[in-house]
C-alpha cells in the first residue's frame, strides 16, 4: 500500500494495490504506465487492451502501443462502453464466441429469491448479488449486453462488470489448448510453473470454463509443470525485476515488492 494522504479520483485506483478478494493487483497497471525519471514507462512489458473497472465504471485504459512499443493509456473522454466494445471484438474468435475476459466482482440480478451461488463470496449492491472473484469469458454479444453503447439504458436482468480487469483476449502459441504461465519472483529466486487446459480449446461438449481456465481454476482441469532452465524462464525474470524496479522508481521508494506472482501468455508472435 502506498504511503498515506488524500489522493483525487484520478489517484485512487493506483494506491489499491491489491484486491482483498482476487488477490490481484489491479493498481499495478497504473504503475508500469507512469513514467521514471527518464520519462520512460515500464520496460520488457506487453499488455493486451486492459480496462480497468471501479464501482460498475471503466476507470482507466492501458495498452501496449506495437508500434511505439511502449505502455499507454486511454484519455478519460475515450474510456467508453461503445470504444471498449468496438477494441475488444477485433480479438473476437469466432469458433470460439470470444473477444475478452474479465477476473473480479461482478454484479447479478436477483431473479429468483431462492437463488444461491456456493462456490463464490458475496454481498449485495442495489438489491444485486455481487459475485467478489469471478471469472468469465466473453464474446462480443455477452459484452454489448454488459457495456450497452447507452449507459443511461440500465436492464435489472443483465449482470454488471463491478470491479475488476477486462482484458482483450490474447491466442496462445499453438492454439489448440489454452497455456498461461506463472511467475513467482522474489528478488532472491523466479520460478516459472504453466498450466494447460487438459480440453482443447473448441471441444465439443466441454463448457467453456472448462476450455479456458487455468489457474482461476480447478487443478484437475489443467496439467501443471515446471520450467526450468529455459529462454522463457530468463526472459519471466527480466519482466520480474523490470516491474520491481520501476514500480519502486515511481513511487520514489514508497513501494518496494518483496514477492509477487505474475501471470503471462505466449502468443504467436
Amino acid at each position: 500500500m502506498g504511503p498515506s494522504r488524500n489522493y483525487s479520483e484520478d489517484e485512487t485506483l493506483s494506491y489499491e494495490l491489491k484486491d482483498s478478494f482476487t488477490g490481484v493487483a489491479y493498481a499495478m497497471y497504473h504503475y508500469l504506465w507512469m513514467k521514471d525519471s527518464e520519462g520512460k514507462t515500464c520496460p520488457n512489458v506487453n499488455i493486451p487492451h486492459t480496462v480497468i473497472f471501479k464501482g460498475g465504471k471503466p476507470r482507466e485504459w492501458f495498452f501496449t502501443s506495437l508500434k511505439e512499443n511502449i505502455l499507454k493509456r486511454k484519455h478519460k473522454s475515450n474510456v467508453t462502453h461503445f470504444n471498449i466494445v468496438e477494441t475488444m471484438a477485433v480479438g473476437e474468435e469466432a469458433d470460439l464466441g470470444i473477444c475478452c475476459s474479465f477476473r473480479g466482482a461482478v454484479a447479478h440480478p436477483i431473479v429468483d429469491s431462492n437463488r444461491h451461488n456456493n462456490h463464490g463470496v458475496f454481498r449485495m449492491k442495489n438489491g444485486m448479488h455481487v459475485d467478489e472473484d469471478s471469472a468469465q469469458w466473453l464474446g462480443v454479444k455477452a459484452l454489448r449486453e454488459l457495456l450497452p453503447a447507452n449507459v443511461s439504458i440500465v436492464s435489472t436482468l443483465v449482470a454488471e462488470l463491478h470491479d475488476g480487469v477486462l482484458q482483450r483476449w490474447v491466442h496462445p502459441r499453438g492454439g489448440i489448448h489454452n497455456t498461461v504461465y506463472k511467475a513467482l519472483w522474489s528478488p532472491h529466486a523466479c520460478v516459472i510453473q504453466c498450466r494447460t487446459t487438459r480440453a482443447r480449446m473448441n471441444e465439443v461438449g466441454v463448457t467453456l470454463a472448462d476450455r479456458l481456465s487455468t489457474w482461476e481454476g480447478p487443478i484437475w482441469s489443467c496439467e501443471q509443470s515446471t520450467i526450468l532452465g529455459s529462454v522463457l524462464q530468463s526472459r519471466a525474470e527480466v519482466m520480474c525485476e523490470s516491474i520491481a524496479s520501476h514500480v519502486s522508481n515511481v513511487s520514489s521508494g514508497n513501494i518496494v515488492i518483496a514477492s509477487m506472482n505474475v501471470l503471462f501468455k505466449v502468443d504467436d508472435s
